[in-house]
């Protein structure tokens, strides 16, 4: 029995050997291996986060709507663009809406001064309008308006657009003063400047309030 003990002993320890080597063979990387569900949990959420181009999402793309300019705080509702996930077409698309939601609203305004907006860029303030108080009078029943009309009011909240800059681009490209829908609605409430009904600065102001409610 004492000489049968070494072969005994070095009979195991080929087995050994030989068996995990078997076990090395068909490991997940191994053609016909099987990946644990763990990692194969984290490779699709990789693919998930990085889309159909690759590229990783989140971030934000120029323009409207969860940009840089916008509300931080604000996140398009289901109906808008998925926050994070905006193209420049989803930016361009919100845009026209906008323009063509206020241009319905200016043109039901009686006024002396035009204030249909035709370019982004280009927001109609009355600044550029000869800045009169006649001009500025006007404006603000034409903001008002627009705030009246329709679901105008809850198309900017949906879209973040309370709070997103607006401005006027010179020739050169230049603009020195950005807006916004949540200040004009409070300083033409205040009627600091500008021959305005007290009847529209009350309504301005209660949407500003409102405004300052809207996340």
């Amino acid at each position: 029995m004492r000489c049968l003990a070494p072969f005994l002993v070095v009979s195991t320890l080929l087995c050994l050997f030989s068996c995990g080597s078997t076990a090395l063979d068909t490991s997940a990387d191994q053609p016909g291996g099987t990946v644990p569900s763990g990692e194969a949990g984290n490779a699709g959420g990789i693919a998930a986060s990085q889309g159909a181009g690759g590229a990783g999402a989140g971030g934000s793309v120029g323009g409207l709507g969860g940009v840089p300019g916008s509300d931080p705080g604000c996140v398009p509702s289901a109906s808008g663009a998925a926050s994070g996930s905006a193209t420049s077409a989803d930016t361009a698309a919100v845009e026209q809406k906008l323009l063509v939601r206020w241009n319905q609203a200016a043109s039901s305004v009686v006024t002396t001064y035009t204030f249909i907006w035709n370019e982004f860029d280009q927001f109609p303030h009355p600044t550029y309008k000869g800045g009169s108080a006649a001009a500025y009078g006007e404006f603000a029943q034409v903001l008002l308006a627009f705030f009246q009309l329709g679901d105008d009011f809850d198309f900017l909240a949906r879209n973040c657009l309370l709070r997103a800059p607006l401005y006027y681009a010179t020739v050169t490209g230049t603009h020195g003063q950005d807006w916004t829908f949540e200040g004009l609605a409070a300083y033409f409430a205040s009627g600091v400047y500008g021959n305005t009904p007290e009847a529209t600065r009350l309504a301005l102001a209660a949407f500003s309030a409102r405004i300052q409610q809207t996340p």
